[in-house]
């Protein structure tokens, strides 16, 4: 039977098409949608016309319409991943999107690439530029938000442009004298006011408690009667979850739930619906086709596509302070870019280095955050790649001075102030910008070695030749320094003003006093606004509490901005060095203490300072204390200098696979890194180095030793492994008694050792008594394509505050890619996240030893979890590993028993042919698999053959029978394998 057409009759079709203001509408047309990639559930807006009352289809599902017009409409992406046409339907006809949409396959996974994308093309990473760096800057306002009561579009933009790049007080002129004059802005300044298409609280969201129904109660959840919530699920499963009164963590109340429908159903061991915690939200999920449901919304009801739903009571899981998204500063350059082709976008945003969203709104005058702390990839509407740029959101009303400190962020430059619970010392406040929105320079610490970290094609702000590097004298001898200290507002004058009067005083920017490779002392000389004739014009600085000479605490680990910030002050805050005679002493250890001291006074606006620093030996400290620590990992890589293992997997006890006389000259073998390398079931040394900086000498210190698995990052509980004792001397170090243990992990599984000192009563600071440190080295095999390495991974939140976490890695190298999931959560305080990253390498990437080849060496790749402190986000942790790109070996043996033990025979070998000169090792062992009876080992030969021979007793045994094991070590290009175990039967 011929099909009929379903195309209405031409006078059917005039009376659909008749809107009832007499216009006509037709066929639907996509022009645009945005963002151009989302995750299942997520909205999209598609733009065109004659949209509503369309079918709207992405991939094979329909999408289901949220909310929209004739010309915009918001769908919900349907959960089919994949790259898919956006298609309209309606009874005119049909049209399809120009390019296709993303669906990202889960909605808190996410790829980074090694190759890195920026201005719309590979291989190039934004960094601070120097001289003219480029920046666009846009005034945006929310949808429904008018113009702040008396200005207008002129005036904000006249306004931004004093702000920014006035003749004084600006943000340009700022950097330009703060840097020596190696830093220096072009804002482009957009002139016209933008409107974004979402309102205020869609990129701001107001502070609000974590609950349950209208109690109003945070996490421990309190309930003063009895609460219950009802799950309906599939084929008809019902629940009710009654909570008792009183308080409830957000683990417990999981348990409670998982308890309830464990109980309730046919089959407890499969229920139908479990319940888990996943960044700070309950979720529900159904075992039979992965659905979830997170219960997010206040007396409502959470539901997924199967009909999972929740009612009752429902968790809703809050903010315990402003957050802001980046979509804030994608909207506003893509209402900037919206009538621009996707080359000419390119082609437009190819001319800046970063973006500055000024949001002109009364409402958002508290809500002030920078976005970025150097770059973000941010994704334009119909632009297939991302643009890496620096950005910052702020408003409008804010001074030019806090832009200032929005924009150092974006040079690479931390924040300096702490927060409520982690203050561990002096706040620098006032003597710095990044301390505070004021008017004062960067400390010498900025000036002279964060400039060289953040990447700039010349010289550091302040070079070497600027500063007095002071290093410790020989032991048990006395060392002094006098140098003339210039302010520091202003480079050094070209001709030393004071070589005639004070032969043999060095003019120096600052002194920089080495304590170790990242932590020093800097003293400068800081001085309010001034004009000389010696030293030149200075505009900046007049925020400073004080004139004088300033000593700083500064360090330069990842890690410190978390618990402590990069620099404190070291001299106290409203009283600098500035009188005749005035000093500052810290005493190193209990005999050895550094003392700067003011000796004298050269002129007067400003005033220069000779200072005399003597560091050496003195008399013990008077009182008694002792302070024990372990030095904490460090990143990149994130190791510990202080804890490492020591096996017999690819040599003997007391020989390390890392090892480095320079940096570790003091313990035998040199240990560096890790140590060695661990084997799943072979028997492993582990090492401490534990610190004294007290001046009393403490015996017994206990040390405990565990094991995090998977590897953890923040305060993620461990396994006891073991616990020794040690004697540590007054101002000295000793290292631990080794403590046994066998890891039972497969080799591929990433852990953490840690080591933690048990308190004593009366330590100056327990703070830094725990230290923890990665084991693995990754061996990325191919036999054609390179297997993918999978490794979980968890994290622990290290604040006593609901905190928003990311997991960024760095290392990535062209061809190098890693998968993370997930890869943004939030976390109550104490709250525990579970994860998995893949680490994949791309078939054209060359293997280790051809990189060495070409001077190569393997990349080391690092997943950190960052937390937003203050205006940026900052590491905590990491997981760290060198990435070996090697051809899969394999290892073959045989035994044969003899009188006296065992001779093994075998072969290593890969596809490309024998391996030759590397070791094996072979073990014999009882038939409990883990006492070891012998062991040997040898060196493949030219064709990679071996043989050993194992002496075993056969006396006192309990087994006519033994293990055999045999492990082939590592070589450039060459992967580990093993063989066994084999069971070898005696006569």
């Amino acid at each position: 039977m011929k099909e009929e057409s379903r195309t209405p009759p031409r006078d059917v079709m005039e009376l659909l098409r008749r809107e009832p203001d007499g216009s006509f509408r037709g066929a639907p047309e996509i022009e645009s949608f945005s963002p151009p990639r989302g995750p299942p559930a997520s909205a999209v807006t598609v733009r065109g016309r004659n949209l509503l009352g369309s079918r709207i289809r992405i991939g094979p599902a329909f999408a289901r319409v949220l909310e929209g017009n004739g010309t915009d409409i918001v769908v919900e992406i349907p959960g089919v991943e994949g790259e898919h046409v956006i298609e309209a339907e309606n009874v005119f006809g049909h049209a399809s999107s120009p390019t296709p949409l993303q669906v990202q396959a889960q909605p808190n996974r996410y790829t980074y690439r090694g190759d890195a994308i920026s201005h719309g093309g590979p291989g190039h990473s934004i960094q601070p530029s120097g001289l003219n760096q480029p920046f666009l800057v846009l005034i945006c306002r929310p949808q429904g938000a008018a113009l702040p009561v008396g200005e207008t579009v002129g005036s904000l933009v006249s306004a931004m442009d004093a702000k920014l790049r006035g003749a004084t007080n600006s943000v340009n002129s700022y950097w330009k004298e703060a840097s020596y004059d190696k830093v220096s802005f072009t804002f482009d300044i957009h002139n016209a006011v933008l409107p974004l298409l979402s309102p205020l609280n869609a990129y701001f969201q107001a502070a609000r408690v974590k609950r349950i129904t209208a109690s109003g109660a945070t996490y421990p959840v309190t309930w003063t009667g009895k609460e219950t919530l009802v799950l309906a699920g599939d084929n008809g499963f019902t629940v009710t979850v009654t909570f008792p009164a009183g308080s409830q963590g957000l683990n417990e109340v999981v348990k409670s739930i998982n308890d309830a429908i464990t109980a309730a159903s046919t089959d407890p061991t499969k229920p139908p619906i479990v319940a888990q915690s996943s960044g700070g939200q309950v979720r529900l999920q159904t075992r039979r086709k992965a659905a979830a449901a997170v219960l997010d919304v206040t007396g409502g009801t959470a539901r997924t596509t199967l009909g999972l739903t929740a009612t009752a009571a429902a968790v809703t899981p809050g903010l315990d302070h402003v957050d802001q998204d980046l979509q804030l500063i994608e909207d506003a350059i893509e209402a900037r870019t919206s009538d621009m082709t996707p080359q000419q976008i390119r082609t437009y945003l190819s001319n800046y280095d970063g973006v500055i969203v000024a949001l002109a709104s009364h409402q958002a005058g508290s809500l002030m955050r920078a976005q970025a702390y150097e770059t973000h990839q941010f994704y334009i509407h119909n632009v297939p790649q991302p643009f890496e740029l620096s950005g910052v959101a702020i408003t409008t009303a804010y001074p030019w001075n806090t832009y200032a400190h929005e924009v150092g962020h974006t040079l690479g430059l931390p924040d300096l102030y702490d927060e409520s619970g982690f203050q561990a010392g002096v706040e620098l406040d006032r003597w710095d910008m990044m301390d505070c929105a004021c008017d004062a320079h960067p400390v010498a610490w900025v000036k002279h070695w964060r400039s060289r970290g953040a990447g700039y094609k010349g010289t550091p702000w302040m070079t070497d030749q600027e500063v007095e590097e002071i290093t410790a004298p020989p032991a048990k001898k006395t060392k002094t320094w006098n140098v003339i200290l210039a302010p520091v507002e202003r480079a050094l004058p070209k001709t030393n003003p004071y070589a005639v009067s004070h032969p043999g005083a060095a003019l120096r920017l600052a002194i920089r006093i080495k304590l170790s490779e990242d932590y020093w002392f800097y003293i400068e000389n800081r001085q309010q606004p001034f004009s000389s004739k010696v030293y030149g014009t200075t505009r900046y600085d007049a925020s400073i509490p004080a004139q004088g000479v300033i000593v700083t605490d500064a360090t330069d680990r990842d890690t410190s901005q978390l618990f402590r910030v990069f620099a404190v002050l070291a001299t106290p805050y409203n009283n600098p060095l500035n009188a005749l005679g005035e000093k500052w002493t810290y005493h190193v250890t209990a005999t050895n203490r550094i003392e700067v001291k003011v000796v004298e006074a050269l002129g007067t606006s400003p005033t220069a300072y000779r200072i005399q620093v003597t560091w050496g030996e003195v008399p013990p400290a008077t009182g008694t204390g002792f302070d024990l620590r372990i030095d904490d990992w460090a990143a990149p890589p994130w190791e510990s200098p202080d804890i490492w293992v020591d096996t017999k997997v690819d040599n003997d006890w007391g020989v390390y696979k890392h090892s480095d006389k320079k940096k570790n000259p003091k313990v035998t073998g040199y240990p560096v890194r890790n140590g060695d390398r661990l084997r799943k079931k072979w028997k492993s040394r582990l090492y401490a180095r534990v610190w004294n900086d007290g001046n009393v000498e403490k015996k017994d210190v206990k040390v405990k030793f565990q094991v995090v698995l998977p590897a953890g990052m923040g305060p993620v509980p461990g396994m006891d492994v073991g616990e020794v004792k040690v004697d540590v001397p007054a101002g000295g170090w000793a290292v631990t008694p080794p403590v046994t243990w066998a890891p039972m992990t497969d080799k591929d599984e990433h852990l953490c050792i840690r080591a933690f000192i048990v308190p004593e009563s009366g330590e100056k600071d327990y703070k830094n008594n725990t230290a923890q440190e990665n084991f693995t080295d990754w061996y990325v095999e191919s036999a054609s394509a390179y297997h993918p390495i999978r490794f979980p991974f968890q994290v622990a939140n290290p604040l006593p505050r609901r905190a928003l976490v990311m997991m960024w890695p760095r290392g990535l190298v062209p061809g190098f890619n890693m998968t993370v999931e997930p890869y943004r959560f939030w976390l109550d305080p104490g709250e525990t996240v579970q994860g998995q990253a893949t680490l994949e390498v791309e078939d054209h990437v060359m293997l280790e030893d051809q990189m060495a080849d070409e001077g190569v060496a393997p990349p080391t790749v690092s997943l950190e979890a960052w937390v937003k402190r203050g205006c940026t986000y900052v590491p905590f942790g990491g997981v760290s590993g060198i990435a070996h790109t090697v051809r899969k070996a394999t290892l073959e043996m045989s035994a044969d028993p003899t009188e006296e033990g065992v001779t093994v025979a075998g072969r290593a070998y890969t596809p490309d042919g024998p391996v030759v000169g590397a070791n094996v090792a072979v073990r014999l062992l009882e038939a409990d698999g883990f006492t070891e009876l012998a062991l040997e080992r040898a060196l493949t030969s030219t064709d990679g053959g071996f043989q050993v021979e194992l002496s075993a007793p056969r006396a006192g045994r309990d087994a006519d029978w033994c293990l055999l094991e045999g492990g082939l070590s590592p070589s450039p290009g060459i992967g580990p394998a093993e063989a066994g175990p084999l069971k070898v039967q005696f006569a």
